[in-house]
């Protein structure tokens, strides 16, 4: 159950830096 949660929460951490850098990109464009 550990890992499960650990790649859950990484997947969580990379979500928002991946929505900044599309916004920085939409903003760029």
């Amino acid at each position: 159950m550990a890992p499960l949660e650990q790649v859950s929460m990484r997947a969580q951490d990379r979500g928002p830096a991946q929505v900044k850098t599309l916004g920085a990109n939409v903003e760029e464009s």
